[in-house]
């Protein structure tokens, strides 16, 4: 449930994502009306973004990552769930996690709509010892994200790109998903994803009925066909309209186990790419988050 949030007079850290650009007198000023004092801090590597965090419990009630995903997912990793808030202001490639959220992706129209923002608690995950709040992915995703990291250009920067750059190279993967006491995918997919948020990829609608309060992942799962198909697909899905091709099938679960013939196995955690070695992988709840975040109608 959504409630006020006044933050005038609490120490606030912001944190730039290296391709953030630097944050200007003037947006700190109209920031700082909303979020108190700022402190504006750019690490140069992750280990010292995971030290600052860390260490960042005690002084700073609120913490605010000018980035993207991906800057956002490495703060979550060490921020303390019990008393700390997460702000975002989105300024990423993707920007998926800001899309679940509503919140405005222009930063006119997020300062405008910044006075009238509310506290929303938002669930966290776990995979393999790693928390994620958007998304988990394995097959396609995680081979797609593997091709941007090492891609220049367009397939750096846009999903579909690096997507349909991937395709050629792309094998089916064996999962076997139990969740809810029950099986819900055994044999071959080109996908299986756990989403806590609707979007992957920069506002692929994969999964458009989850939300991130309700304390369940959808699971949706592109089961194997020809590649062709799967290229035939890639509109559908883009529209939100793929839940209804009888080649996807999507469930909910509190908890979820996946099982793989591949060892060790390629997965993704909010964009992040893992290698994930044990032969029964569990994603399981961690927690609940209190984000910033625009208020119903103003979004």
């Amino acid at each position: 449930m959504a409630a006020a949030a006044r933050f005038t007079g609490e120490r606030c850290l912001g944190i730039i994502s290296p391709s953030a650009r630097p944050l200007s007198d003037v947006l700190r000023k109209r920031l700082e009306v909303k979020l108190g004092k700022l402190a504006v801090i750019s690490p140069g590597n992750v280990e010292e973004l995971h030290d600052t965090v860390a260490r960042s419990k005690d002084e700073y009630p609120l913490v605010l990552v000018i980035g993207g995903d991906g800057t956002i997912s490495q703060v979550v990793q060490h921020l303390d769930l019990e008393s700390q808030i997460l702000a975002i202001l989105p300024s990423g490639t993707g920007n998926d996690l800001a899309r679940g959220l509503g919140l405005p992706r222009r930063t006119d129209c997020y300062l405008k709509a910044l006075p009238d923002f509310v506290l929303r608690e938002i669930d966290v995950w776990l995979m393999d010892g790693r928390r994620f709040i958007n998304s988990a992915g394995f097959g396609l995703d995680a081979q797609v994200l593997a091709t941007m990291a090492s891609s220049r250009g367009l397939a750096r920067q846009n999903y579909v790109a690096a997507f349909i750059a991937t395709l050629p190279g792309l094998r089916p993967l064996y999962v076997r998903a139990t969740g809810n006491g029950e099986v819900l995918v055994d044999g071959d997919v080109w996908w299986l994803a756990a989403l806590n948020s609707p979007f992957v990829g920069g506002g692929i609608p994969l999964a458009p009925r989850a939300r991130l309060d309700d304390g369940k992942l959808d699971i949706v799962a592109v089961h194997a066909c020809s590649k062709w198909e799967l290229l035939l697909k890639l509109p559908r899905v883009t529209r939100g309209h793929h839940l209804k091709d009888p080649r996807v099938s999507c469930h909910q679960a509190a908890r979820l186990t996946v099982q793989s013939s591949q060892q060790p196995v390629a997965a993704e955690g909010d964009g992040e790419l893992m290698t994930l070695y044990e032969r029964r992988i569990a994603l399981v709840h961690a927690g609940r988050l209190s984000v910033l975040c625009a208020a119903a109608g103003t979004r």
